[in-house]
This record gives structure tokens, C-alpha cells and sequence, in this order.
């Protein structure tokens, strides 16, 4: 075969095979929605920013970024939402103290 019909062929196949454009589907364009969980963390944080923050079922890695921001170390120790934390609730924070939290 000559590259004249061979590229012929090949052009009508891919012409022929390629779907329609006015049977595409016009894709979702809309903004999807914002997890509200971890904003009511965040603003809980925000206004006791000098105290440790109650983390219990809030997604591990909400609670290391929220905590990090607070100046603590963190160590994890699971996957899942915090089930347990080392430093209790309203405690003061300390900046470079260690939190440990244990996830499920």
C-alpha cells in the first residue's frame, strides 16, 4: 500500500468512530459544597486560640492542621476521626508541646 490510501483509511475511521459533539453532555460547572465540619472547628479554635481544643470525632487530618496552626507537635497514632486526644480540652497551649492523638 501506498501512505495516500493508507492515510485515507485511517481518516475515515477516525472521522466515522469519533462521537458526535452534539451528543456530548455539557460537564457540571457548578462550585461543589464546602464541608461546614471543619469551619465549625476552626472558628471554635479561633476563639480559644490559647486553649487546647476539643477534637473528638473530627477527622485526623482536620485536627493535625487545626493544631499545628495553634504551634503544637503533633504525633498520630490510627487513622480515622480522633477518638482520644493527651492534652485535655480547654487546657492552656504551650507552643512546641507535644499532642498525641489516638484515631479510629
Amino acid at each position: 500500500d501506498v501512505a495516500g490510501p493508507v492515510f485515507k483509511r485511517i481518516a475515515q475511521k477516525i472521522f466515522t468512530d469519533a462521537p458526535s459533539t452534539n451528543k456530548i453532555k455539557k460537564l457540571d460547572s457548578r462550585i461543589p459544597k464546602q464541608d461546614s465540619s471543619y469551619n465549625k472547628y476552626t472558628a471554635e479554635a479561633n476563639k480559644k486560640s490559647s486553649q487546647i481544643p476539643d477534637l473528638k470525632g473530627m477527622p485526623g487530618m482536620d485536627a493535625i492542621a487545626l493544631l499545628e496552626n495553634l504551634g503544637l507537635k503533633v504525633k498520630v497514632n490510627g487513622v480515622g476521626k480522633v477518638k482520644k486526644q493527651s492534652l485535655q480540652a480547654g487546657q492552656n497551649i504551650s507552643k512546641n508541646t507535644t499532642i498525641v492523638l489516638e484515631l479510629s
